[in-house]
């Protein structure tokens, strides 16, 4: 363990905000996650902050974040049905998450065909944090999909 990944993952409990946020990168760093799905990847800033976490245990190199959202495809309908923020261009969520050194697999539409379709890539998964849309529909969708 990185003496300085381990006072970034400090510095980041003790101010993170909302403070909610702050059990999820606990979960990263307790399991010692390296393979991450966040369901909801928005502008990435959580993302970069569980590789963060989960460069603590191990090389950065190694730690895999999957992500999924609209990006670009959410509709207005779609945004005032699931509850939801529009979402950066993917390009510019892949753009910060590749400057971590990570590996980096984004995913673009809706989850109840992204998830099964990417099931293949999805194994030994340590993490997996469902934050996109809102609606009960999609979000029984996400759980069970997962």
């Amino acid at each position: 363990m990185s003496v300085a990944a381990w006072l970034r993952y400090r510095a980041l409990i003790a101010t993170q905000r909302p403070r909610r946020y702050r059990e999820l990168f606990r979960t990263v760093y307790a399991t010692k996650a390296r393979r991450i799905v966040e369901i909801g990847t928005w502008n990435g800033v959580h993302a970069r902050q569980m590789i963060a976490t989960a460069a603590v245990h191990h090389p950065v190199h190694a730690v895999c974040y999957f992500g999924f959202d609209l990006f670009e495809a959410l509709t207005d309908e779609a945004l005032a049905r699931e509850f939801s923020k529009r979402p950066p261009a993917q390009a510019e969520v892949r753009a910060l998450l590749e400057r971590t050194r990570a590996q980096i697999r984004l995913f673009a539409g809706n989850t109840r065909d992204t998830l099964p379709a990417a099931a293949g890539e999805l194994t030994d998964i340590d993490v997996v944090f469902i934050d996109g849309g809102h609606a009960e529909a999609t979000v029984a969708s996400d759980w069970g999909n997962v």
